[in-house]
Parts: C-alpha cells; structure tokens; sequence
C-alpha cells in the first residue's frame, strides 16, 4: 500500500484570519441543522469533518513560510468555539490537527515539515492515538515501535482515539526498544491497523474515537517524531489545553443561546409572580445576567490565553511558556464552569417544557460534562494556586 495514497481532499485556501472564522461560522449554521440526529442516533460526522478539512479549518495553524495562514492562537480559538457551537463532537476533532501542525514545527525535519504541512494544505484529516486504559495512569504508554532497517514496526492497544476513525493519518503515541517516548503518524486504512467503534460515552458521542488496535504496523521512519527531540521552552502542552477551553466555551455560548431564545419565544411566567412575560422577570433576568457575565469573563481570559501562546512560541522561553500554561489553566477553570452552568441552568430559566426531547437541549450538558472531565479541574487550581504563591511553572520550573 503505497502511502501516496493517503486520503487528502481538495482545500481553499484561507486568505486571512476574517475569513476563517467567517467560514467556521458559516459551516456551524449549516452543522447545527442536523447536530441533534447526529447525536440521537450517533450517525458520526464524516461529511461535516471532510468539510470542515475541505475548508481549509484544519490547517489554519501550518505555517506562513510553508504556505499556510499560521492563524494567532485567539483566533484559532474562535475557530473551534464556533464550530464547537454546533457540534462540540466535531469541535474536538479539531484537537490532533492544531496540536499536529505546533509538534511537527517543534521536533520535525524540514523535509517532515514541508511533506506534513503540504498534507495538511491539502486537506488531510487528522486522528490521534494516544491514551491506554491499562496503564498505571493515563500517561503510561506500553505501545511498542521497534526499529526494522527503514521501518518502525508498531503493536499495542489505545482507546481514546479522538477521530482516528474518520482520518486519514493518525497520531500514535508509543515507546521504542529503549523505552524512549516516539510519535509515528500511521495511514488509515493501513495493513496491520483496526479501529473498533466502541466509544459509548454519554455525550461526546461523535467524536470518532474507539479502540485502535496496531498489529505489527509498519511505518516507514519518516514517519516518526522523536518527542524529546522538543525544546522544553516551547508551550507544546498549552496547544491542546486553548483547544480544549475553546470546545467548552463554544457549548456554553450555543447553551446561553438556545436559553435566551427559548425565554423569549416559549417560556411562560410563574404564575402569581404578576409578570405578563418570563422575559421580565427579576429572578430570570438576574441569572440570565450572570451567565452572561461569567460567558465573557470566559472568553476574555481564553483569548489573553491565546495572545500569551502566541508570544511563547514568538519568543521562547520557560516564563513565556509558564505564563501562557498558567493562563490557559485559569482560562480551563472558566470554561468549565461556565459550560456546566450554562448547560445546567438552561433548564431551570425555560421551564419543564423545555425538558422535551424534541428540543434535545440535553446534548448541551452531556457534552459539557463528558468533555470537561478531560483533564481534572482541581489541578488546575493547584498549578494556578503554586504559580501565585510559590513561582511554580506547571512543568515544575520556577519563574522567579
């Protein structure tokens, strides 16, 4: 099987980060039109994620010298907080391609990163293998690539495979003879390569993940990454955390939305509250105001998060990197919370009608509380508290 044969599809190119996000905001519309049979019915989004791809969405962080528009991290954000409006399964598979495009330009070749970059231009799509459920923690890697002449040869066991069953190239996380950490982009279909559909998770239903099993695989070593070949100054870790902060704000947005409208249109005032309409009333518009504060708090701290990753990868250096971790840890913590509540309150501002499946608002929460347990919330807390108190950058440096 000849790796020239890997799934790429025809790509616009993206002339600037207006018509980025323009063209995020437009496809949401267009996704959000079938979100809830895809959930209901858990039908996953190969046509929505081919155009998300054909739209020039996954590579908008390749860089300008490779030809790409290298979009700053806040508007990256946007990117997926619209997308992630309509579809947060299809915001999340949005994680391997960004994250992706920042490893390869931080421990590939110049020629790995004119041939990925070029795929990506083209329109390739992009999964990733990384996490094994048999290890001590989530960390623990057991996925074996042995060297054979120009090949890696790869044989282990990933569940969450965020998009890999969809995606033409997947990132897989393993470990070589000397236990050293490798990542090998593997082709999908591939001889010796099997993904089982298997996700059954409340929400996040779509996202394309399952059990990807690798039996003796073999990649050629072009193929592979040597992770400590990274700098320890550059903000790798920070990529997909603004990704994951942007999935979450674009389900709280969308939630705060369908409660605003369904207030205005559908809701009725509690009776004996004197009130001709639920719009008008004190207790309604206090939470509504809240949320509404506590959606742009989100947002701002999410987009200073951005603007600090930008600057770390502008100008390296472990405070640089420190401070865009730190941010977009705070930034995690809003997102979260924000995403929950938003999701969750909807329900009480609309009322028991709103509770009807036809609406299907229940996505909003499912996906809100699958998504966020991701990475645990309280270490957020403590990175930020060890930062504030004692210097501590999340990789265990100090900045002062």
């Amino acid at each position: 099987m000849s790796l020239t044969a890997l799934k790429t599809l025809p790509s616009s190119g993206l002339a600037s980060p207006a018509e980025a996000i323009e063209t995020a905001e437009r496809l949401a519309v267009e996704f959000l039109a079938d979100a809830i049979r895809r959930d209901r019915e858990r039908v996953l989004p190969q046509a929505e994620y081919d155009q998300v791809a054909a739209a020039g969405l996954l590579a908008i962080r390749v860089p300008r010298r490779f030809g790409g528009l290298e979009l700053g991290y806040p508007d990256v954000a946007r990117v997926v907080a619209a997308i992630s409006g309509s579809d947060a399964s299809l915001g999340q598979l949005f994680v391997s391609s960004i994250f992706a495009t920042a490893f390869i330009g931080a421990v590939g070749s110049e020629s790995q990163q004119a041939d990925f970059y070029a795929r990506q231009l083209g329109g390739i799509t992009w999964g990733n293998a990384s996490s094994e459920v048999e290890g001590k923690t989530a960390a623990t890697i057991s996925t074996n690539a042995v060297s054979d002449g120009d090949d890696w040869v790869i044989t282990g066991r990933k569940f969450y495979s965020t998009g890999a069953l969809l995606s033409a190239l997947i990132s897989v996380v393993c470990q070589d003879e000397d236990g050293k950490p490798l990542t090998v982009l593997v082709p999908n279909p591939w001889p010796g390569l099997s993904i089982t559909d298997d996700w059954d998770g409340m929400g996040q239903r779509t996202t394309a993940s399952g059990t990807l099993t690798l039996d003796q695989v073999r990649v050629p070593k072009s193929h592979g990454f040597r992770v400590q070949a990274a700098r320890a100054d550059l903000p790798l870790g920070a990529v997909p955390q603004l990704v994951h902060c942007a999935i979450d704000l674009g389900i709280a947005r969308r939630a705060l939305e369908e409660t605003l409208n369904y207030v205005r249109t559908k809701a009725r005032p509690w009776s004996g509250t004197g009130y001709d309409r639920a719009a008008d009333a004190p207790y309604i518009l206090a939470l509504i105001g809240e949320l509404t504060i506590k959606l742009h708090a989100a947002e701002a701290l999410l987009e200073r998060g951005g603007l600090k990753l930008d600057a770390a990868f502008a100008h390296p250096s472990l405070e640089a990197t420190g401070a865009a971790s730190i941010t977009l840890a705070e930034a995690k913590v809003l997102t979260t919370e924000i995403a929950l509540e938003a999701s969750t309150r909807l329900f009480q501002l609309c009322g028991a009608s709103s509770t009807s499946r036809k609406y299907a608002f229940d996505r909003y929460w499912r996906d809100a509380r699958t998504h966020t347990v991701h990475d645990p919330l309280h270490w957020k807390f403590h990175a930020v508290g060890n930062h504030a108190l004692n210097g501590s950058l999340p990789s265990g440096q100090r900045a002062v």
